[in-house]
Parts: structure tokens; sequence; C-alpha cells
């Protein structure tokens, strides 16, 4: 138990220095390079855990104008849909669902069957 002032002042610095995913895929890359660092007859194919961090802030950067280069295509070519009517709809549901695939995976399932 700690103080409540305390507490608040923990909150502030989790808020301006977060652990939590980086601590762990730095963990991970420790792992990596001492698994890779033990098979290598070679000083020179020594790697260091930094080769196996993502640059999480790169790929999300990359995701958005992906999906932006997306949409100025969808624009580009007409493909507008009209949400009032039922056929609209359809449509436009079946590309959230398509959206989300493409995101997630086929973890998710369609519940309309």
């Amino acid at each position: 138990m700690i103080p409540y002032p305390e507490y608040k002042l923990w909150k502030v610095f989790y808020n301006l220095e977060p652990w939590g995913f980086e601590n762990s895929e730095f963990w991970v890359a420790e792992i990596l390079a001492g698994i890779h660092n033990s098979q290598v007859s070679k000083r020179s194919q020594l790697k260091k855990p930094s080769h196996w961090l993502r640059d999480m802030k790169k790929l999300v950067i990359r995701a958005i104008y992906g999906e932006r280069r997306k949409q100025d295509y969808e624009n580009q070519t007409g493909e507008t849909v009209d949400t009032s009517t039922p056929e609209g709809k359809k449509m436009a549901s079946e590309k959230v669902i398509a959206g989300i695939k493409a995101m997630f995976g086929a973890r998710v399932k369609d519940t309309r069957k």
C-alpha cells in the first residue's frame, strides 16, 4: 500500500514513461539474440537485441498511410455505397467485415449466419 499522493505521482510517471509493451518486446529480443548468438560460429555474425526490435511507431504510420491510399483509390474508382438502401447497408457491412478480417486475420467470425 502506498499513499494516494505517491500513487498519483506514479500514475503521472507512467503516462510519461510507460512500461509494458516496449519492456516485454526488449526481453523477447534479448532472448532471440542469445539464442542466435549461441549458434553462430563467427564473431561477425553476432547480433544485438535491437536487431529484433520492431519500430511500432513506424509500423503504425505505415498502416495508416496504407489505409489512406486504399481509401483514396476507392474514392478515385467511384466505389461509393449508399447506406440509405438495404442493399447499400449490406454492402457497407460487408466492406467493414472484410476490413476487420484484413486487420485481424480469419479470427473474426460472422455471427449473422
